[in-house]
């Protein structure tokens, strides 16, 4: 389980939050409390950006991808990961759909360039029951964006963007379907660029 690069990248992942708590002198929930989470969730799962950008025609595929996107960012740690035991049967069980209209989609999300999420699959060493980790890559590093760059701000970083300005970046950038900047100690002025 462990050999698969996606069970790596989480921990990777989980590292930099931890770093970002350091540099910001603050908990996971101060970088990326509900109300940040549901900023970046919202923006990636409007009926217009999932049409637009993800390709999502049809109202009922929109609605899984929010779902998961959801429970993909529930908590601070969940880091746009979710782990779900007893395998994608399992997954379609807690979010109450049919499993094989799920596989195609998560098939079909996966397979795409870039793909929108990746899954992971193992075995529970001592239950033997399946494990899938679900990850989706955009969100994450949205995310992790938000949260360094909040952790600057809180650091007391003198000329970086406010949490309002990231808000504000996030909810101009995301819509679009792009990246976030490279780097999440923007001056103003760099902020004033990307929300033109």
């Amino acid at each position: 389980m462990e050999n698969e690069p996606i069970w790596q990248h989480r921990s990777d992942v989980k590292g930099r939050l931890k770093m970002a708590t350091y540099k910001g002198n603050c908990k996971n929930s101060d970088l990326l409390g509900a109300k940040i989470r549901n900023a970046v969730t919202n923006s990636m799962t409007t009926p217009e950006v999932a049409s637009n950008v993800f390709k999502m025609r049809q109202s009922s595929m929109q609605n899984r991808w929010r779902l998961l996107l959801e429970l993909c960012a529930d908590k601070p740690l969940a880091l746009g990961f979710m782990q779900v035991d007893g395998g994608l049967r399992g997954l379609a069980v807690d979010i109450g759909e049919d499993h094989s209209t799920l596989c195609r989609n998560l098939n079909s999300w996966e397979s795409r360039e870039p793909p929108l999420l990746l899954t992971g699959h193992a075995k529970e060493k001592k239950t033997n029951v399946p494990l899938v980790l679900i990850h989706v890559p955009l969100l994450t590093r949205w995310l992790l964006w938000v949260a360094e760059a909040r952790a600057s701000f809180f650091s007391g970083k003198r000329g970086v963007i406010d949490t309002e300005m990231i808000l504000e970046i996030l909810r101009c950038q995301v819509p679009l379907g792009l990246p976030p900047p490279v780097v999440s100690e923007l001056s103003w002025v760099e902020a004033k660029r990307l929300i033109k």
